[in-house]
């Protein structure tokens, strides 16, 4: 990864962090795609209605039934863990001492939070891919504002 700060001057610094990863595989759990026949509790892989439904269909699923056998150790499942990462950006800003005299510091940050990913694998058109199956949840990105004081 990296972690890296800037001081544009004695008041304002920038502060980028990241990580990445060359090479290595990563194997979608399968139940998030092609376990398509336990649906009350589960918000499925658009992958899961793409299944066989007339002799002759190219699809990424078998037919649908209750007794589908599947294998969690497809290839179709795996793919490259290829990635660059900017998990946050922060840029503050420090005023001069004395600026307010009853304060003795006091700064105003901007903080961005999962700012940007990258995949080598990118996800097929109206299909699910390694992005949609990294985490369990989406990443939110959040921005704050804020304001530092020490009186």
């Amino acid at each position: 990864g990296f972690n890296n700060t800037i001081s544009i001057n004695n008041n304002l610094t920038l502060a980028i962090r990241g990580s990445f990863q060359i090479g290595g595989d990563f194997l979608a759990q399968d139940e998030l795609i092609s376990k398509y026949n336990i649906t009350v509790n589960r918000n499925l892989s658009v992958n899961a209605y793409d299944y066989w439904r007339n002799q002759g269909d190219a699809a990424l699923q078998p037919v649908v039934t209750n007794n589908n056998p599947t294998n969690s150790n497809y290839s179709k499942f795996l793919y490259d863990g290829t990635f660059a990462r900017i998990s946050n950006i922060n840029l503050s800003y420090s005023f001069p001492r004395n600026t307010i005299s009853f304060v003795n510091a006091l700064s105003v940050f901007l903080d961005v939070s999962n700012v940007a990913y990258w995949y080598k694998d990118g996800s097929p058109k109206n299909r699910n891919g390694i992005r949609e199956f990294r985490f369990t949840y989406p990443q939110a990105r959040t921005i704050s504002l804020g304001l530092n004081a020490n009186f």
